[in-house]
């Protein structure tokens, strides 16, 4: 195993061990606290950003295919709170050309160990999985998000 693997793995476990340390029963907003991103191949990015304070940011970008330099930022801001393992996002305002559309709420749950398998992964690393499906309208996918600090540790091909 590569040095950097090795320490990318350590990195993980620790994370993980983080988590799981930090919620006996359910987790703590100390610990779900951080930045999830979805993931994807094609030309845009969506994170959501939960602060400790109970502030979210969600961040929604695009561009055209090839032209990096056509992207465009849209930002929504608003609360976010924690009941057991469940996140309730909703969005208040939004900056950069958007607007907030109803619903403006989003239930997510907490997962230490969300599964990778969609993106062909074996991993699973903590994340936010959407309960509420139905996000046609909505200012937020109803995509997975998992923690950006876990992702950055993956080997990406």
């Amino acid at each position: 195993m590569k040095n950097n693997q090795f320490y990318s793995a350590c990195g993980l476990l620790m994370l993980g061990l983080f988590f799981t340390s930090c919620s006996g029963t359910a987790p703590s907003v100390k610990a779900i606290s951080g930045t999830y991103l979805a993931v994807s191949e094609s030309e845009w990015s969506e994170e959501i950003d939960l602060k400790a304070d109970g502030t979210v940011i969600v961040r929604k970008a695009e561009w055209l295919a090839g032209d990096p330099g056509s992207r465009t930022t849209h930002e929504y801001i608003g609360r976010w709170k924690l009941d057991a393992s469940v996140v309730e996002v909703e969005l208040l305002e939004s900056k950069g050309g958007g607007t907030v559309t109803a619903p403006n709420i989003a239930l997510f749950r907490f997962d230490v160990r969300l599964s990778l398998e969609e993106l062909g992964r074996e991993e699973r690393l903590p994340g936010l999985s959407r309960l509420d499906r139905s996000d046609e309208g909505s200012s937020i996918s109803s995509l997975a998000f998992w923690r950006k600090d876990a992702l950055k540790g993956l080997q990406w091909p």
